[in-house]
C-alpha cells in the first residue's frame, strides 16, 4: 500500500494540459525548421500567397486571404493554411496554400476535390506546351532558388511536373518540388516542396539527372 502511496498520479495530455500545451508549444519554437528567419505576420504571409497565386486566383488579393488551418511539421515548423473568402467568411476556392510562419515558405498547395466543381475555377482547356509554361512561371513566383524541370508524366488529363535545384550543374533530386495540373480545366491540382524543405538543412548527396 505505501508503494501504491508513492505512486504520482499521471497527468492527463489534451487541449485543457496547459503544461503539455506549453511543453509542445516549446518543441515547436526549438525547432530547427528556417531556424534563425523571422516568424512573419498574417499580412505578410497573405501578400506572399497572393502573389503567388496571382494567376490562379485572380479575383482576389492579399486582403481577401484568411486563416483556414494552422498545423506543426518537423520539416517546416508551425505553419498556416490561407484560403480566399468573402465577406461572409465564407471560403471562395478549392485550394488551399500552407506557409510557413517563419520566413514565409511555401510548401503546400492542395486541392480539395470534395468541393463545388466552380470552386475549383476552371480557365479551360489547356495543352501540354501551356500547362508547362504554368508549371515554369509558378516555380519561379515560388522564389526560393532557381530550379530546373526533371521530369514531366501525363496520365489522361493530368500533368505531373518534377523539378529540381543545382548545384554544379547536378540536379539535387533529393529536394524535388512537384505540381500537378489539370489540363482540361486548366487548374493546379497540387504543388508540394515537403521534400525540398525537409533536405534543406540536411547535408543530402549529390545525384545527377539523366
Amino acid at each position: 500500500m505505501e508503494l501504491l502511496e508513492d505512486i504520482t498520479p499521471l497527468t492527463p495530455i489534451g487541449e485543457a494540459d496547459t503544461e503539455y500545451q506549453a511543453t509542445r508549444e516549446t518543441a515547436r519554437d526549438d525547432s530547427p525548421a528556417f531556424e534563425g528567419e523571422e516568424e512573419w505576420t498574417n499580412e505578410e504571409l497573405a501578400e506572399k500567397i497572393a502573389y503567388f497565386m496571382g494567376d490562379i486566383w485572380t479575383d482576389f488579393d492579399a486582403d481577401d486571404l484568411a486563416a483556414g488551418s494552422e498545423g506543426y511539421s518537423a520539416s517546416h515548423g508551425s505553419y498556416i493554411g490561407m484560403v480566399p473568402t468573402n465577406d461572409s467568411n465564407e471560403v471562395q476556392s478549392a485550394l488551399k496554400v500552407d506557409i510557413s510562419r517563419k520566413g514565409g515558405h511555401i510548401v503546400n498547395v492542395h486541392l480539395d476535390e470534395a468541393m463545388n466543381e466552380n470552386m475549383r475555377q476552371p480557365q479551360g482547356e489547356m495543352g501540354k506546351e501551356e500547362a508547362q509554361a504554368f508549371s515554369k512561371d509558378l516555380i519561379e513566383r515560388w522564389g526560393e532558388e532557381e530550379m530546373v524541370v526533371g521530369e514531366v508524366e501525363q496520365l489522361e488529363n493530368k500533368i505531373h511536373f518534377t523539378f529540381y535545384p543545382e548545384k554544379d550543374d547536378i540536379s539535387l533530386e533529393n529536394r524535388e518540388v512537384t505540381m500537378e495540373v489539370d489540363t482540361q480545366d486548366g487548374v493546379l491540382v497540387e504543388f508540394r516542396a515537403l521534400a525540398y524543405f525537409a533536405l534543406e538543412q540536411e547535408d543530402v548527396e549529390l545525384e545527377p539527372f539523366m
